[in-house]
Parts: structure tokens; sequence; C-alpha cells
């Protein structure tokens, strides 16, 4: 695969790709990748495969009033509001940074979905050099992939992560799983391409956070509603059911990441005030760290 650019760099695994119509592996026929079993063809756009089934290319391409939509429209203005500049999101960047380095080895091989235009990947990257990244917009994912020329790059919902069976060590998410549109086939297709004994790792926005209502009132973002099918109870009973654990539900993160030096000051009193009284955490903390791990043999219910 590497004749077509997906592993662009020797430090990168040599990961196939499959069809996201189920049907095995695909090849890479002039500029495009096809399947001999459906025979479909999946274009390759300024280097980057872009693999839907059909159904999902007409929600998240085609699809108006979604989140997807929503942001196709918006990329560069995303990127300038998630630019790692101002102080809050300095600040939550090295927390993540520090957590994630308990899970990550150079030796794995990981995956970032929903990587958008970048603002975690830098951060995954210093980590471990053999990741590659994934998102359903093209549009933010050219971006990220201007951005790091030498991380491989697939546009592809997590529906149908194009990837054989047991594909990754590590799969991480920032922000990104709440927008998912089926999010038990997207907890399926994630346990099908971990490794036994592998691990999923989402950072997301807090639900118990009362910015939610806020914003949405403010910002007419309905959408992003989304954000109440993450509460952990829910992310334990979805990803048991395909075969995964929930090891460990923290809430992290008192420093939103528009915060400028100015006023973090701010949050950093109400970290110090309540951030260790585990109920107000639940509450004033921004994110929550999810981490579930693939059980060895599982038997999918």
């Amino acid at each position: 695969m590497s004749d077509i650019g997906l592993f662009p760099s020797d430090k990168q695994p040599p990961i196939g790709l499959v069809c996201p119509n189920g049907c095995g592996r695909i090849v890479f026929d002039k500029a495009s990748l096809h399947c001999p079993i459906c025979r479909e063809d999946f274009p390759i756009i300024n280097g980057i495969p872009l693999l839907f089934t059909n159904e999902l290319r007409k929600k998240y391409q085609f699809g108006t009033g979604t989140a997807q939509s929503y942001y196709r429209k918006v990329p560069n203005e995303y990127d300038k509001t998630h630019s790692v500049t101002k102080r809050g999101a300095q600040l939550f960047i090295k927390e993540l940074e520090n957590k994630l380095s308990q899970y990550l080895t150079n030796e794995q091989s990981v995956l970032e979905i929903g990587s958008g235009t970048g603002f975690a990947t830098a951060c995954i990257f210093s980590l471990n050099e053999r990741m590659v990244i994934t998102d359903a917009s093209l549009e933010m994912l050219s971006i990220n992939h201007a951005r790091h020329p030498d991380i491989s790059v697939v546009c592809s919902p997590s529906e149908v992560l194009p990837f054989p069976e047991g594909s990754f060590d590590v799969i991480f998410g920032n922000n990104s799983f709440y927008l998912v549109a089926n999010k038990d086939q997207s907890a399926q297709r994630i346990s099908d391409i971990l490794i036994d004994e592998g691990r999923l790792i989402i950072s997301e926005m807090n639900p118990f956070h009362l910015l939610w209502p806020l914003r949405f009132m403010l910002s007419g973002r309905w959408f992003e509603s989304g954000i109440y099918e993450i509460f952990p109870y829910q992310m334990k009973i979805r990803f048991k059911k395909y075969g995964m654990k929930l090891e460990t539900v923290e809430f992290y993160s008192f420093y939103p990441y528009f915060a400028s030096e100015r006023f973090t000051w701010i949050f950093r009193f109400i970290e110090q005030s309540f951030g260790k009284i585990n109920f107000f955490r639940c509450f004033l903390a921004f994110r929550v760290f999810y981490v579930l791990t693939k059980e060895k043999n599982a038997t999918l219910g």
C-alpha cells in the first residue's frame, strides 16, 4: 500500500485496507482503490483515500442539518478556534499527553479516530510514530494531513473503519465519538479492529457539565446533543455488547481550551477549591477520560 502514499514513512506499520462494504481486502488500481468482490472503486483525493459505504457517503458527505454537514463548512474556522495557542488549550494538551503516556509506547500500532484538523494529533505523535489518522470529513482531515504529512491517513467514518481485524493495539478519539451517527455500529467496528486486550481511549467533553445546555442555546448547534449519549453507564453498556470492558472513568481538565492566560487563574481556583472532591469534579471538570479494554476471546452479545 505504500505505493499510494498511505504509509509515507518507513516507521509506519504495514497495515492494509479492507472494503467498507465488508468484502475483504482492496487493491490499488491506477488512481483509486478497487474492491475485486463488489467491484466498487474508492477515490484517492490529495493523497487521502476515501472509504465509505454508499449509505454513509450520503449521510456524511451530502447530508444536511447534521454535525457532519456543519464541520464540512467550517474547517478553517474550526482549526483557528482549536489552535494550541491559547493558554487553556496548552494546559489541556499537556494534561492529555500525561494521561496518554501511561498507555502509549512507540512500539504499538495506534489509530486516531475523528482526528479533525489535528488538535490532538501532534500530542499522540510525540508518543507514537506508528499512528494512523482517520476522520469522516475530508475537509477537516486535509488540514491535518497537510500539517502532518508523515502520518498515514484515511478518510472514513468510524462505523466502517477500513482495516483488517486485530490491526491496532490502541484506538484513540478526542472530542469525536459523541458526533458519530451510529455509535453502536462504531463500537462494534472498533472492537473488531483492536487486538485482544487492546485499548480504546476516549477523551470527550463532560456530559455532566452545565456548559452544554448553555452552548446549545447560544450556538443553536443542537446536533451536538449526542454528548448525552456518552454518560459512563451508557459507555459501559454499549461497549460491553461488543466484548469490551470499561476500565477507567476519570473527570479531568478544569481549563477550557479557549481560556487565555489572563483568565486561567479562575479555573485554577476552581480546581484547587473543588477538584479533590469527586462529586464536584463530576460537574466542574470539562473533560471525561474513558479507557476500555477488549477482553480476550470475548463473546459478543
